[in-house]
């Protein structure tokens, strides 16, 4: 992996846009590495005899409401595990059975991939993020949470506008958000 210390111009660019992207953060090797990691992380720990089948949407029909999987204990008690959030439509309406393989009816993996998962841990705790956050004046990072978001094509809910640090809480500490996406968009 590389270094990543950002230019004085990508510093720029974040402060002016809000965002920065980078191009081949991880090297393509790496990249179908974690993907590989993630199936063996499905079948390893998804077991849907058990799992309360908590669907993950952003989008509310009552924004005085949030989000009813936001409300479970399940969504509530995920940030230091292994965790699965299904997209809509994963499930039959009639038998409640999967409607396509689980890997196209997760929406996402939550939140201690970073903590639980070595091949995840690398990436997350690595010098290249740490000095990608270091470039942007954030001395000592800390990473609350980690996510392994699938974008089914066959899939998933409209995603509402929003800023990601309204979902953490951080008490006035400066939040970051990396999205590090392992497929071509």
């Amino acid at each position: 992996m590389k270094n990543f210390a950002l230019t004085a111009e990508q510093v720029q660019k974040f402060g002016e846009d809000g965002y920065l992207l980078i191009e081949n953060f991880l090297p393509d090797s790496q990249c179908e590495r974690l993907k590989e990691k993630i199936r063996d992380v499905v079948d390893q720990h998804l077991d849907l005899e058990t799992h309360p089948r908590t669907l993950f949407t952003t989008y509310q029909a009552n924004k005085a409401e949030p989000d009813a999987h936001m409300m479970t204990d399940y969504f509530l008690n995920s940030g230091d595990g292994i965790n699965f959030f299904f997209e809509e439509g994963a499930f039959c309406k009639d038998s409640g059975e999967l409607a396509c393989s689980k890997y196209e009816a997760i929406n996402k993996i939550g939140h201690a991939l970073h903590t639980d998962v070595p091949e995840f841990k690398e990436v997350a705790q690595g010098e290249a993020v740490k000095n990608v956050c270091r470039s942007l004046g954030i001395k000592k990072p800390v990473l609350p949470q980690s996510m392994y978001i699938f974008k089914s094509p066959k899939l998933g809910g409209t995603v509402t506008p929003h800023k990601d640090n309204s979902f953490l809480h951080t008490g006035g500490t400066r939040l970051l958000g990396l999205w590090i996406p392992l497929d071509d968009a």
